[in-house]
This record gives structure tokens, C-alpha cells and sequence, in this order.
């Protein structure tokens, strides 16, 4: 494989259909538990076919296969040689709401840099796993705390607001309806070639 020489640790919260995938090498389809990262609240993680697809050396129907008997409830057992090199590829962690409470107030203390939570369950990991890490880590943050006001205030930390966050709370809602026979996307395309030529 080609590309930057990296491996890449995925963490999830208690919805953890891709930790198991990345441990154990099977996959089902669960029920969600809502957490304070709601955006990985998910039990299908459709990006999953892209790396199947280009580590099974761009197979098709094996990943076909594969996402068929996952949608259908079925659990799934990937071929060896494929979770082998995605074991090389992918380490993972699962962490719950307590550990990402605790990772967005810790990151805070030390650093008055306050978390997303979703970002946070990365840094959990970091946290739980730095003395091992030979080679620095980078988190990726994913979203701005200011959107997550209720985990802000769980993790015993004050929402912080910007001077933009504020004017926009500020505007007017602007919506259009649309049909089920509107083409959308052109819709959308003159919206946006407007507002981007517009002074």
C-alpha cells in the first residue's frame, strides 16, 4: 500500500459495532444506545465498504456479499486475510460516556482547550494509551463544543460561545419547501452559485 505511514486508531463510543469489527473481525447490526456523542450513535458504518473494497483489492462482490448478509441482520465474519490487513491498518477503542466526560474536562484542565465529545473519545484513547504510543499522535477534531452545549454542561465545564456563534443565533431561520419531484441538486447548485458570487 501507498501513502502516508500512519495507523489509524478509531475510537467509538458505546455504540461499538466498529470496535468489535476491529477486534473480533465480525460485524451485526445493533440496536442504539443514545450517547453524549450522538453523531456515533450509528449501528451501520457505511464506510466500511470503501475499506473492505480497496483492502480485498477493489472486490466487489465480496464486499457485496458481505454488506447483504450485514443489512440483513445476518452477523457477519470477515475473511481472515481481510481482517488481517485491516488489524494492520486499524487499531480501536470503545469508550462510554463517563470516559469522554472525563477526557473533555481533563483536556480542558490542562490544556483550556475545550473538547466536542466526539472529539474527546479520541483523546480518551490517547489518554488510556499515550505511554504506548512510540511516535506522536494526532486527534483529529471533528466538531465544535458550541454545538454540544448539553455535554459541555455534563462534563461540569461552561459552553463557551463565540462572537460569530452568537450572531448567527441571532438571524432570521431561511428555509425553502421542496417537493418530492424538485430536483434537488440543482436547487442546491444555483443556491450555492449565488451565494458565492454574490457581494
Amino acid at each position: 500500500m501507498m501513502g502516508l505511514p500512519i495507523k489509524l486508531t478509531s475510537t467509538t463510543n458505546h455504540n461499538d459495532v466498529v470496535h468489535n469489527l476491529l477486534q473480533r473481525g465480525d460485524f451485526l447490526l445493533t440496536d442504539i444506545k443514545p450517547s453524549i456523542a450522538p453523531a456515533m450513535d450509528i449501528g451501520n458504518p457505511y464506510n466500511f465498504q470503501r475499506i473492505f473494497y480497496y483492502l480485498s483489492g477493489k472486490n466487489g462482490e465480496l464486499v457485496k456479499e458481505l454488506l447483504e448478509k450485514f443489512e440483513s441482520g445476518e452477523k457477519v465474519q470477515i475473511p481472515d486475510d481481510l481482517f488481517k490487513k485491516l488489524k494492520l491498518l486499524i487499531s480501536s477503542q470503545a469508550v462510554d460516556d463517563d470516559q469522554i466526560k472525563l477526557a473533555m474536562k481533563k483536556c480542558f484542565h490542562e490544556n483550556s482547550y475545550l473538547l466536542c465529545p466526539h472529539t474527546a473519545t479520541a483523546v480518551s484513547c490517547f489518554y488510556d494509551n499515550h505511554d504506548r504510543y512510540k511516535k506522536r499522535t494526532i486527534c483529529i477534531a471533528t466538531a465544535s463544543p458550541v454545538k454540544f452545549r448539553e455535554a459541555v454542561l455534563a462534563a461540569g465545564l461552561v459552553p463557551m460561545e463565540t462572537d460569530a456563534i452568537k450572531q448567527l443565533s441571532c438571524l432570521a431561520t431561511k428555509f425553502i419547501d421542496l417537493e418530492a419531484t424538485d430536483d434537488c441538486n440543482a436547487i442546491l447548485r444555483s443556491k450555492i452559485v449565488k451565494l458565492s458570487t454574490s457581494n
